[in-house]
């Protein structure tokens, strides 16, 4: 009976070493369930079909009222801005309607092979991201074009000011972007992980080091 009071101490051993071995396996798997990852990314879609929603109307609002009279360069010029709106329209409908799809693709998969299946996806999963950053530069240049046919070229001589000035916007946002994949690749880098590697699927870098 001695012995088997060891061979269960044997087990318990045993149990602990399983225990230490869950441990080391720890970095390799950051998210507490696939539940959390899912719930995380359809909270990323929800973001950002909701910017595009408001973005989209901000665009519409400059393409269905446009200026009456071009003070600037002309009709052409106002034509071109109406354009580079509808454009601008174009992508955030791609992206909230991708948010969606990806949304209810998700639905689809179970946990146990949600991690694998959207590792495979990471393309797809960046589109809304990539639509939704065209779009704000088109909106800015299509917002641009139009405050100089409203109130005309700036400084009175031919250049305009608004045009050059409008982009700087989503200029500011990728150097944005940037600097948050920056710190977070410093992190990494600091901890003896690969972070920052990954543009949009950011979630991924937590299984890069795996």
């Amino acid at each position: 009976a001695g012995g088997d009071g060891g061979a269960g101490g044997d087990g318990g051993g045993a149990g602990g070493d399983g225990g230490g071995a869950g441990g080391d396996g720890g970095p390799a798997e950051e998210w507490d369930s696939p539940s959390e990852l899912r719930e995380t990314l359809n909270g990323q879609l929800n973001n950002i079909g909701t910017v595009c929603a408001f973005m989209c109307s901000l665009a519409g609002a400059a393409y269905v009222d446009p200026p009456e009279e071009s003070l600037c360069y002309g009709n052409q010029w106002t034509n071109v801005g109406l354009v580079v709106q509808w454009c601008s329209m174009g992508f955030f409908f791609l992206a909230i309607s991708a948010t969606v799809i990806l949304a209810q693709d998700m639905s689809g998969v179970p946990d146990d092979l949600l991690v694998g299946y959207l590792r495979d996806s990471q393309i797809i999963h960046a589109v809304p991201n990539v639509c939704t950053l065209s779009g704000l530069t088109l909106v800015a240049l299509g917002y641009g074009i139009d405050i100089n046919e409203r109130l005309g070229c700036g400084d009175g001589d031919g250049i305009p000011l608004s045009l050059i000035g409008t982009p700087l916007f989503p200029v500011t946002v990728l150097g944005y972007f940037y600097l948050t994949k920056f710190r977070r690749k410093q992190l990494g880098a600091k901890h003896d992980r690969t972070l920052g590697r990954a543009w949009f699927s950011t979630w991924d870098d937590h299984w890069q080091y795996a």
